[in-house]
C-alpha cells in the first residue's frame, strides 16, 4: 500500500484583536491604566525604538489575543503551517512560517522537538489546526522573552511582573 501526501495543515487563523491600549510612561501609570481596563492578565508592548520609555501597552484577558497583538500576524495574512515530504520513502513533516517576518528564523524554531513538547504534541506526526495553534502559542512566549519584538508581562503570575515594574521604577529614579 502506497503512503499518500497529506494537506498542509494551518493553525485557526487569528482574529484581529480588540485593542485596549494606552501610552504609559511610568510604572503608576501603567498600573492605573491596567486598572481601568479591569485589571487585565495580559499586557504586550511592541518594541518601538521611536518610544523607548513611552510605550504603548496592549490589555487583554485573553491569551490567543495577547498572541495575535505580540505577533500582529493578522495584519499580513501570517500562519504557522505543516506540510507532508517524503523521504527515502517515508512520510515526514515540515513546517514554515507563511507570510511572516523573520520566517526562516521562526521556521528554524518549528523544527525544535521543545517546542512542540510544550505544545503538548509530537513534531513527527500529523497535526492538527488546534495543534498548531497551541504551537504559535509557545512560540509567542519563547519569542516574548528571546526576541526583542515584543514585551509581554502575564499577570496570572504576578510576582516577575511586579518585580519588572519595580525595576521600571528604579530606572526613572
Amino acid at each position: 500500500m502506497e503512503k499518500q501526501l497529506g494537506d498542509v495543515i494551518v493553525d485557526i487563523p487569528p482574529l484581529a484583536p480588540s485593542l485596549k491600549s494606552a501610552r504609559c510612561r511610568t510604572p503608576d501609570e501603567f498600573l492605573a491604566h491596567r486598572a481601568n481596563f479591569g485589571d487585565t492578565t495580559y499586557a504586550v508592548s511592541i518594541f518601538d525604538e521611536s518610544r523607548v520609555g513611552d510605550e504603548i501597552w496592549y490589555f487583554s484577558n485573553d491569551l490567543q489575543e495577547a498572541v495575535v497583538i505580540g505577533l500582529r500576524w493578522h495584519e499580513c495574512n501570517c500562519a504557522l503551517e505543516q506540510y507532508p515530504l517524503e523521504q527515502d520513502g517515508e512520510i515526514v513533516y515540515g513546517y514554515r512560517a507563511r507570510d511572516c517576518l523573520n520566517s526562516k528564523y521562526i521556521g528554524e524554531l518549528l523544527h525544535e522537538g521543545w517546542l512542540w513538547k510544550a505544545a503538548g504534541a509530537n513534531m513527527n506526526e500529523v497535526a492538527t489546526p488546534e495543534i498548531m495553534t497551541r504551537v504559535r502559542i509557545e512560540l509567542f512566549k519563547y519569542l516574548a522573552e528571546t526576541s526583542g519584538l515584543f514585551m509581554v508581562l502575564d499577570f496570572s503570575k504576578p510576582d516577575r511582573e511586579l518585580e519588572y515594574l519595580q525595576h521600571w521604577e528604579n530606572e526613572l529614579e
